[in-house]
């Protein structure tokens, strides 16, 4: 979510919408929640919610898509958005340090590493790497992100390219 004020966020019905996504069946394996203040300042409200599973990942999905769908979404001042990934554990790498472990470093066999700070240190970080070239299309699929959008009241749909790769290692 992100809107003008912590007060419309709360408004928007995002926190309650978010605790009882994380109940019932085909929850996610980890999530984290984080809040900021961007550089519009503007409030930012996020759960990053993590599956390895896909399956239970479009289950969890069937079950809260109609929030989504719901127009009255489109309406407002607070934005809402949604990035949907499952990543098996053959993909995923991550980074931490002993007193900062995000949500799939509690959930997943994962150690720390001393193996950073040079190029190519993620991708030797990603398991499926030493077997897999991990080729992609490139960026040019996802078009230029930095490009201006009129969001309000519209809905945008992209979809991410063969081998994206997410890297979020112990980033808060």
């Amino acid at each position: 979510m992100q809107g003008p004020s912590d007060e419309a966020v709360a408004r928007s019905g995002f926190a309650d919408w978010s605790a009882a996504a994380l109940q019932g069946p085909n929850v996610p394996l980890a999530f984290d929640r984080l809040r900021f203040v961007d550089e519009a300042g503007l409030v930012n409200q996020v759960l990053t919610a993590h599956w390895t599973d896909t399956t239970h990942q479009l289950r969890w999905r069937a079950r809260h898509d109609a929030r989504w769908a719901d127009d009255a979404r489109l309406r407002g001042n607070c934005g809402h958005w949604r990035e949907l990934l499952a990543v098996p554990i053959k993909r995923i790498e991550t980074l931490y340090w002993p007193d900062c472990k995000p949500a799939l470093a509690h959930a997943l066999p994962i150690k720390p590493t001393l193996y950073g700070g040079y190029f190519g240190a993620v991708r030797d970080r990603i398991p499926l790497a030493a077997c897999d070239t991990l080729a992609t299309a490139g960026s040019a699929a996802l078009g230029d992100s930095r490009a201006a959008r009129d969001g309000a009241g519209r809905r945008w749909r992209i979809t991410a390219p063969h081998n994206l790769a997410v890297i979020r290692s112990a980033s808060y």
